[in-house]
């Protein structure tokens, strides 16, 4: 089975935070938080469609000049989500530039700010030399973005009182192709399998006719959807990735992360400090190596990978990650 999401961190764990999230046969990607990302390939930045920031301080938000620079004078539409205070923070940067030459630039941003109740809305056109346009609202009941191949949820976390989103991307189903099958009825591998997917997270009824390319001596046909469901698909439980940044370890954060992060086959958690400096994380709103791995496992994850490391560490780079498996694993 090929994971519709191709999860990795883009900087090493002492870096700043960024998780690339690549959605396999789809050519586009998602990004939760921004730290720095001057060093990653261009290619790989502008298949970005959606970013998710938890919280705007400097490590987690610095990149978003980089990636604009990168968009601009392009035919794109960014989608940035954040918490309190993004729009004016998006709005206050931009003023900071000089737009005169940017009116035949097609490039978009669209900033939704995620609020206890409602997302309000704001589109900043390239042409309009990024004017903010007029506020749209729409109720917040948890989820996010709710997308034909997944959704996304957050939940607002306390991080030394102002709010850090946490998130949950989880895949709606996840639909496998049996290549045996595929092979026994002489059915070529092809990018005809890709709408046939399509088709089916649309909800597409199953007389449906798809279009499937010869293969070899056989002619091309069109086959229904039904009968191409029974012989050469079969659907399971979609993917989990839960991310949480800085938050720390209070009852109310660990209840909501409990929630966000049940069941998740891939659990990414700021540890940036070991056990021996709990009273530190704590002061500064942080998660210990060691209370990131009890915490997933106590969510039933799959696998865990921690991040954002503390510099104090850096002559013992394998300690935060080998602290946080021992507790996950409940050794």
């Amino acid at each position: 089975m090929t994971p519709l999401f191709q999860a990795r961190l883009l900087n090493p764990p002492f870096g700043d935070p960024a998780l690339y999230v690549r959605l396999q046969g789809e050519g586009t990607a998602l990004l939760f938080d921004l730290g720095d990302i001057s060093r990653i390939s261009p290619r790989l930045l502008l298949k970005i469609s959606e970013v998710y920031i938890s919280h705007t301080h400097i490590d987690h938000f610095i990149g978003i000049d980089h990636l604009l620079r990168l968009n601009l004078g392009r035919d794109r539409v960014l989608h940035l989500y954040g918490p309190p205070g993004i729009l004016a923070g998006i709005n206050g940067k931009l003023k900071g530039y000089t737009w005169n030459l940017t009116e035949n630039y097609p490039f978009t941003l669209h900033v939704h700010e995620i609020g206890s109740r409602s997302i309000r809305s704001r589109c900043f056109a390239c042409r309009d030399r990024f004017r903010p346009g007029s506020e749209k609202r729409t109720a917040f009941n948890g989820t996010v973005v709710n997308h034909s191949h997944y959704r996304v949820l957050a939940q607002r976390l306390d991080h030394n009182g102002i709010v850090s989103l946490a998130y949950r991307l989880e895949e709606h189903f996840h639909i496998n192709i049996n290549r045996d099958a595929l092979v026994r009825r002489g059915l070529p591998v092809g990018p005809w399998l890709q709408a046939l997917k399509t088709r089916i997270r649309a909800g597409a009824p199953d007389d449906t006719m798809i279009t499937v390319p010869a293969a070899g001596t056989q002619q091309g046909a069109a086959l229904s959807l039904g009968e191409l469901r029974r012989k050469i698909v079969h659907i399971t439980r979609g993917e989990i990735i839960a991310y949480v940044s800085d938050s720390g370890v209070t009852p109310a954060n660990i209840k909501k992360i409990r929630t966000l992060a049940s069941g998740a086959d891939h659990f990414f958690c700021e540890a940036a400090f070991l056990e021996r400096d709990a009273a530190r994380a704590r002061r500064s709103g942080h998660f210990t190596a060691r209370q990131a791995g009890l915490l997933a496992r106590d969510c039933g994850a799959k696998k865990l990978t921690v991040f954002h490391f503390s510099p104090r560490y850096e002559s013992l780079p394998d300690t935060p990650e080998q602290e946080a498996a021992a507790a996950f694993h409940g050794e």
